[in-house]
């Protein structure tokens, strides 16, 4: 679950144990855009959501549909695999592949 539970005032869980802490999603942010923010005098950073694509193969195509040249990709766990996959059918361009698995 993404959501954590706030704790209520005190530092105890409460009455109010049941409100979730703010993610941004309400807002339509990314739950993951305070790190691409933070990475963003580095490299132009983009999360792209996979969640109508059924195989590694149709994610990967997704993801090299959207990307305008040679980048670096970075996934963890499930995208990790998703990443090699990119990698593995367009290794021209990939500059760099980052993956926890």
């Amino acid at each position: 679950m993404d959501a954590e539970v706030a704790p209520a005032e005190g530092g105890r869980l409460g009455p109010t144990a049941n409100r979730r802490r703010d993610d941004g999603r309400a807002r339509g942010l990314h739950p993951r855009a305070p790190q691409i923010s933070a990475l963003s005098d580095v490299a132009t950073s983009e999360v792209v959501v996979l969640d109508r694509q059924v195989t590694r193969a149709e994610m990967a195509e997704c993801v090299l549909g959207r990307v305008p040249g040679v980048v670096s990709v970075a996934g963890h766990s499930l995208g990790g695999w998703v990443a090699q996959e990119i990698a593995a059918r367009a290794p021209e361009g990939v500059s760099a592949l980052f993956q926890w698995l």
